[in-house]
This record gives structure tokens, C-alpha cells and sequence, in this order.
């Protein structure tokens, strides 16, 4: 008796450990108060990393790294960043452009030219896989002077239901040392620990791509490893003093909650502004929300187009499926998620959930990718003459929408004659058509039932990583 009384002690536990964790509040600050701002449209710059096949031949179009050196060469007074992504690890059979290279020496340079700049770096711990490896970029930077933080993802809401209360009853109050024998699934060529292993399974992490000068703020789908370089991602250069200051106050929270006793945003600007386009800063749950009543808000002769590595969140699916149903002319185009960093997958979850999409009368096609990905995560929705534009860091996944990672997003409203919205809606017309893209023919996956029910299982425990 005395046995099971002590397991029914544990089982109790681990279950109370699940829901705090899962449901436990946020500092407000690091998401960031509800605000939104006016901004002059011409003030705005819509960026776009394209990469697409004619003839077996790759090509490219890089606007997010220019911007991003250009922003780092412009500023005087303060430089944050928050990446997710920041390493130069780079497979010796293939060839990438040097993104972390080009991002690092710029960052370095700006600081040797004026040493009294405010630096702060934030970065999700994948980067040396939970502390078990070295990042070569992470340690130049530290070198030259900027306050590189390691994001503290134990303060985080937990995302992996059937896991992370066993994690932190059992496993969570251990160090995931240095040395290890196992292979590093970020770079094989090094080992790590089983315990930094298991510390991975909660899935959970840091994944916001936002860079901040003094009055300017890029936030982008883009990561900044090597390996990245070829993928397909947007964003947004927003050249305003008071949404700056916004995002850098999040920044500040989020390197605050991690241990940092550098410097410290007071508050965030309430200044509303003055301009033709409205800029809304969404961090946690606020993404799903603005965007969930942006697409129940549309009707018959309205347009609502995505661009998506991963769409998998229930509600956001129904909600696509009832604006087709209300005479909205909906089209998406996914990753086909048969790749991720060049290692072949089976296609969950998009090649399954996109059959439930195409027969709900969502139009549907596939981004023609060899081995990159298209890391896009934009949804644009034409209202009239009035368009909003939803980009940033989220997936449409629970695990982005609902808050157990941190995502940094953006919505934007302006008048679609603007230069912003129309070179939106050229990108859009470009990635709907040969040779970027290629349509659904609606035909079921095979198998299909088992793959189906698995992703959306995952969604549903939070099991998955995308």
C-alpha cells in the first residue's frame, strides 16, 4: 500500500507540474503590451528571400541579410538583436552563402567603430545544443564587446504535455554537462549529453528573428545560419522610432528573465503616431488572435493568400475553411515538408492536413523546393482597397500560437495602393505561379490515415516540432 500511495504521490505530482507549467502566468513584458501604432507606409519596406529552379538551375533573391547589414551599418546608439538560428554549421558536401559570417563581421566592425554602442544579442540554446558545444559566432561576438544572452527556456510555458512534467519532476533540476557520447543532432561531427537530449524533448525554445537599431526594426522569418541561406523567408523593415523601441523593450524583458543585469527598457512608448498605416507589434497569444478575427472578419470578394512552412493549428484550418465556404478566395502555399536542413521527412504535417484543405475548397500548391525550405510565414488578406499583412517569426502551429514559444510578429494595415502592399501582393503573384510553385492536384497521400491522425495527434499533445 504503502507503494502505491507513493506512486499515486508521483503520478500527482508530474500531473500538477504539467498544468502549472503549461498555464502558469507571463511577465507581461516579455510578450509586450497591447499597442499599435501609425506609421507612415513609405516608412515601411516589405523584404523577401526567394529561391526557385528554371532548368535545373538555382536561383536567388537576397533582401533580408542586405537590409539587416544596412540596418547594423546605420545605427549609432544601440543594437539588439534576437535570432533563433546563429551558427556556422555548414555540411562539408554542400554549399551555402555565408550568412552568419557576413551578419557577424558587420556586427563587429560596428562596434570596433564606435565602441560606446549598446549591444545585446538573444538567442535561443540550440545554438550550443543546451550548453553542450561551443558556437564559434556567439563567442566572436561576446569578444567584441556585445551581451550575448543565452534565452532561460525553464521560465517558458511548457509545450510537450505527455513529457515535461516527468522533464521537471525528474530530469529538469540536472545540468546537461559538456561532454557527452552522443551525436549532436545540430552538428554530427561533435557529441552532447543525453540529458541536453532530453532536454530538447520538451520542444519548446526562443525562435523570434527581430534586429533593432536606433529608430529601426527588421522582423523576419529569416534565420541567420548558413544553412538557412537558401530558404524562402519575408519580413519588414519598419523605420519608426516608437515601434523600435517597442520591440526593444520586449527584448530587454526576455534578456532580463534569462539573468542578464545589462541594460533595461522602462516602459514601452504609447504614442500612437501619425501615418496611413496602422503597425500592431503581436508577441504570444496575440498573434492568433488578431489574425483568427482578421480571417472571420472577411467575406464574399475578399482574398485571404498564406505562405507557410507549417499550418497544422486546428482553429486557424477551420477558420481558412469557413472563409472558402463564405465565398472568400483562399490560397495557401506550403512547404511540402519533405525536407528540413536537407534531411528527408515524409511530408507531416502539411501533405496531410493540405488534403483536408483542398476539399474544403482552399486552393492549394506547393513551393518547388530541391533540399532548401520555404520558411515563409506571411498571410495576407485583401479587404477592398485595404490590405493587412500578418509576417514574422510564427508558424501556424499550437506550438507558436499558443505561447510556449517565444514569437515575435507583426500586422500591418495600409491602403493596397500603397508601395508596401504592392509589393506584397507582386511577391504573392509570383509564388503562385511556374516555376516557384506547383499545384495540388488533390490527390489523397498514401498512406494517409495513420500519418493523418499522427500530426494531428502531435498537434494536439504538443509531441511535435513543428
Amino acid at each position: 500500500m504503502i507503494g502505491v500511495a507513493f506512486l499515486a504521490l508521483l503520478l500527482a505530482l508530474v500531473v500538477a507540474m504539467t498544468v502549472y507549467h503549461r498555464f502558469k502566468p507571463w511577465s507581461h513584458h516579455v510578450h509586450g503590451p497591447d499597442r499599435a501604432y501609425r506609421v507612415p507606409v513609405q516608412r515601411i519596406t516589405f523584404l523577401k528571400n526567394l529561391t526557385w529552379y528554371e532548368e535545373g538551375v538555382r536561383h536567388t533573391e537576397q533582401d533580408i541579410v542586405t537590409e539587416t547589414i544596412g540596418l547594423i551599418e546605420q545605427a549609432r546608439h544601440r543594437l539588439i538583436l534576437d535570432i533563433f538560428l546563429f551558427n556556422d554549421v555548414t555540411p562539408k558536401q554542400e554549399s551555402f552563402l555565408p550568412t552568419v559570417d557576413l551578419v557577424t563581421n558587420a556586427l563587429c566592425q560596428r562596434k570596433q567603430a564606435l565602441p560606446g554602442i549598446s549591444g545585446l544579442f538573444v538567442t535561443d540554446p540550440i545554438n550550443t545544443f543546451y550548453g553542450t558545444s561551443t558556437c564559434r559566432p556567439l563567442h566572436a561576438l561576446q569578444g567584441c564587446g556585445y551581451e550575448v544572452v543565452i534565452t532561460n527556456i525553464d521560465r517558458l510555458r511548457d509545450n510537450n504535455l505527455l513529457y515535461a512534467g516527468l522533464w521537471r519532476v525528474f530530469l529538469g533540476w540536472l545540468e546537461t554537462g559538456r561532454r557527452g557520447i552522443l551525436p549532436n543532432p545540430i552538428e554530427p561531427e561533435r557529441h552532447t549529453t543525453l540529458r541536453a537530449v532530453l532536454k530538447a524533448l520538451n520542444t519548446r525554445g526562443n525562435h523570434r528573428k527581430v534586429i533593432i537599431g536606433d529608430s529601426s526594426v527588421i522582423i523576419t522569418s529569416s534565420n541567420y545560419d548558413n544553412k538557412s541561406s537558401y530558404f524562402g523567408d519575408v519580413g519588414v523593415r519598419i523605420d519608426d522610432p516608437a515601434v523600435a523601441d517597442y520591440f526593444a523593450f520586449t527584448e530587454y524583458e526576455v534578456a532580463r528573465m534569462s539573468g542578464s543585469d545589462g541594460e533595461q527598457a522602462s516602459q514601452t512608448p504609447e504614442a500612437p503616431g501619425i501615418g496611413d498605416a496602422l503597425v500592431t507589434p503581436l508577441l504570444g497569444q496575440r498573434i492568433r488572435k488578431a489574425l483568427a478575427t482578421d480571417i472571420e472578419s472577411t467575406g464574399n470578394g475578399d482574398s485571404i493568400q498564406v505562405g507557410m512552412l507549417f499550418l497544422s493549428d486546428r482553429g486557424i484550418i477551420r477558420r481558412l475553411e469557413h472563409a472558402a465556404k463564405r465565398g472568400v478566395k483562399v490560397c495557401v502555399v506550403l512547404d511540402n515538408n519533405t525536407f528540413s536542413f536537407g534531411k528527408k521527412k515524409i511530408g507531416i504535417p502539411n501533405r496531410f492536413l493540405a488534403y483536408e484543405l483542398f476539399r474544403r475548397g482552399v486552393s492549394v500548391r506547393w513551393y518547388n523546393t530541391v533540399k532548401e525550405e520555404f520558411h515563409t510565414k506571411l498571410v495576407y488578406i485583401r479587404k477592398q482597397q485595404r490590405g493587412v499583412c500578418h509576417c514574422g517569426s510564427a508558424n501556424l502551429t499550437r506550438r507558436s500560437l499558443l505561447g510556449s514559444n517565444l514569437e515575435t510578429n507583426v500586422r500591418i494595415a495600409a491602403g493596397c495602393d500603397s508601395g508596401l502592399m504592392q509589393g506584397v501582393e507582386a511577391y504573392l503573384e509570383r509564388i503562385t505561379r511556374a516555376p516557384y510553385s506547383v499545384a495540388y492536384d488533390g490527390e489523397r497521400p498514401r498512406p494517409f490515415l495513420l500519418p493523418y491522425w499522427f500530426a494531428r495527434f502531435q498537434e494536439r499533445t504538443g509531441t511535435a516540432t513543428f
